[in-house]
């Protein structure tokens, strides 16, 4: 499982029904599931809680994400890169190639994301939290 930042950014920052089952599912993870996410996940998370929340709160939810037991960080390698540009050239946001790239090389079939354009993506499962 992949988890797309929209996931972390509703855990740490809204309190309604989407915040609730994001926390819940962040704590699944942490005492009984495994799942993976990417440095550039981390950086979108920083970016729009920097933005909204604030520079202070943005980087205690990053190392708070850091700290969750059971969460692998993947590596971006030259592979990833070569199959976002695949990704990016068949129509797809950066961001998310990226993501779809390292879910790829890493034989991952499943992404917990509210981003419906994984939903193109065939070799790519989404599910909500």
């Amino acid at each position: 499982m992949f988890l797309d930042a929209n996931i972390f950014i509703n855990a740490f920052w809204r309190n309604d029904l989407s915040g609730q089952k994001c926390r819940e599912y962040l704590r699944r993870i942490r005492w009984q599931e495994h799942a993976t996410t990417s440095p550039l996940v981390i950086s979108e998370v920083i970016f729009v809680l920097k933005e909204n929340k604030g520079e202070e709160f943005a980087l205690k939810t990053a190392r708070n994400i850091l700290k969750i037991q059971n969460l692998k960080i993947l590596d971006i390698n030259k592979i990833s890169c070569d199959y976002a540009i695949d990704y990016v050239t068949n129509g797809l946001d950066p961001k998310d190639a990226f993501h779809a790239a390292l879910m790829k090389q890493n034989g991952i079939k499943t992404i917990c994301s509210y981003d419906r354009d994984f939903d193109e993506i065939s070799e790519i499962k989404r599910k909500e939290p």
